[in-house]
């Protein structure tokens, strides 16, 4: 279980892993507004710890960089939340560098459900991952 942390922490940690995802996406502050349909100085306020977002907003957040809000709200020991980014980060990159299904099942750890599944459907769900990754960058 989390531990609550003051509001101000609360609004460094999001300002500070807001920030390091719009600078990561190349992204200015008033376009991931525009984009989010935020007033314009909000992603500003955010970032600085002067206001946080409601609770659409955060979601709205969460979507555009393809996060959860966990990663979004702390700070989860050692920048792990964002450690969670890069490694989602990668794995994207191996989809897009064309790494066949076999490599992708040798390089990453999907977890005990997942591991538990016959070779064919593992390969399945891979391939339903890439269709959508390439849907969603379509649609951006």
């Amino acid at each position: 279980m989390k531990k609550t942390l003051p509001e101000d922490e609360r609004k460094r940690i999001f300002g500070k892993n807001l920030e390091y995802l719009r600078n990561k996406r190349g992204i200015m502050q008033k376009d991931l507004a525009a984009e989010l349909d935020l007033k314009p100085n909000s992603i500003s306020n955010y970032e600085n710890g002067k206001s946080f977002p409601s609770v659409p907003a955060l979601l709205k957040i969460s979507d555009y960089f393809n996060v959860s809000t966990e990663e979004l709200l702390y700070d989860l020991n050692k920048d792990e939340s964002m450690e969670v980014v890069k490694q989602h980060e990668l794995f994207l990159k191996d989809v897009l560098d064309n790494m066949s299904e076999d490599e992708l099942l040798d390089k990453y750890d999907f977890g005990d459900l997942f591991n538990e599944l016959p070779l064919e459907q593992k390969k399945k769900v891979l391939n339903s991952i890439e269709v959508e990754y390439f849907k969603m960058n379509r649609n951006r």
